[in-house]
């Protein structure tokens, strides 16, 4: 018989070296399509929470100065807590109704700290839109049986006139039909706090306040994005913060102002350069916003965004393997619109 012959070392050698390039080459496009993969995942949850970002900021904005039908300007405090606007972030402060819309320019530290409170992102604007909530419309025969739990202060508002603003503790005051004046005694003064009485069958809509701070922040993981503060019950009346959209790295804001009152955009101001005035006179908000995704690439980020503001943004060094994309859109204050 013949003798049975085994694999020589150098056989041995050479089919281990074979297989061994094999594998390499087989683990090479296994972790190349993974990586390909995790990137377009990436790029897809880009797309969207740019695209949530920007439906949040527009259902916001759009809420804006609305107070059921009643005009601004004649919508009384009832509530001695509500006597004055207070610091930011307090209650009082959340009820200013003269102001539904107002931003604070982004800088090195946060221009509304008293809101922010916490890792702020460094030049990123902060808008505050007030409102009467649509989403907390709520009947004169319920109330009785309403809470604080999402925000104390309620309005009643008469479509086309006037309103008031009070707590929710207050309802009986409120919904009491006044004493009727006797005959040669002297009638209340027409500004002072009293009963609100009506509901819906005369034209008398009641709601809960709403508003929102919206702002850029690094969440836990360390990722930006934008998070919200609004009134709810707590001790000050405004909640802490909540996340809202994550990987919002930068919100910088412009605002189209109606100077000579026509319903028309005459010119659009950067935050930093809004005065005083052109608050009431704001009819768009044009957000930019440049959202990144949260899977490293395999390349360094290091363009110069210029924002429409003319702000330039460059990505920080350690932030620069994500991939990113600037998004602008100009949003309508409808409520301004209507009432022009």
């Amino acid at each position: 018989m013949k003798r049975a012959r085994g694999l020589s070392l150098l056989e041995l050698m050479i089919a281990m070296t074979l297989g061994l390039v094999v594998v390499l080459g087989v683990t090479t496009v296994f972790l190349g399509s993974k990586q390909g993969y995790r990137v377009q995942e990436s790029t897809s949850r880009l797309q969207e929470n740019a695209r949530f970002a920007m439906d949040l900021l527009s259902r916001e904005i759009r809420h804006a100065d609305f107070w059921g039908g009643a005009t601004p300007a004649f919508i009384r405090r009832y509530s001695s807590s509500l006597a004055s606007v207070g610091a930011p972030c307090t209650e009082s402060w959340m009820a200013d109704v003269d102001n539904a819309v107002e931003a604070w320019a982004g800088t090195a530290s946060s221009p509304l700290a008293g809101c922010t409170v916490q890792n702020y992102v460094p030049n990123t604007d902060v808008l505050v839109v007030r409102f009467a909530d649509p989403a907390e419309y709520m009947r004169t025969a319920a109330l009785p049986d309403i809470d604080g739990t999402n925000g104390r202060l309620i309005l009643r508002a008469r479509v086309g006139r006037d309103g008031i603003l009070f707590d929710w503790r207050d309802h009986a005051e409120i919904v009491t039909p006044a004493p009727l004046v006797e005959d040669g005694a002297e009638p209340p003064a027409p500004d002072a706090p009293g009963a609100f009485p009506g509901d819906e069958s005369t034209g008398v809509l009641t709601y809960r306040l709403g508003g929102r701070v919206l702002f850029v922040r690094t969440n836990p993981a360390g990722t930006p994005a934008i998070y919200v503060r609004q009134p709810d019950s707590s001790v000050s009346g405004v909640s802490n913060s909540t996340e809202l959209v994550e990987g919002v790295e930068m919100m910088r804001l412009q605002f189209g102002i109606d100077e000579d009152g026509d319903a028309v955009v005459n010119r659009y101001v950067s935050t930093a350069d809004m005065r005083d005035t052109d608050w009431a006179s704001t009819l768009i908000v044009r957000a930019a916003l440049i959202v990144r995704g949260d899977a490293l690439d395999d390349f360094a980020d290091d363009n110069t965004y210029t924002l429409p503001d003319g702000y330039e943004y460059t990505p920080a060094a350690a932030d620069q393997r994500f991939l990113r994309r600037l998004f602008v859109q100009d949003i309508q204050l409808r409520n301004r619109l209507d009432r022009s």
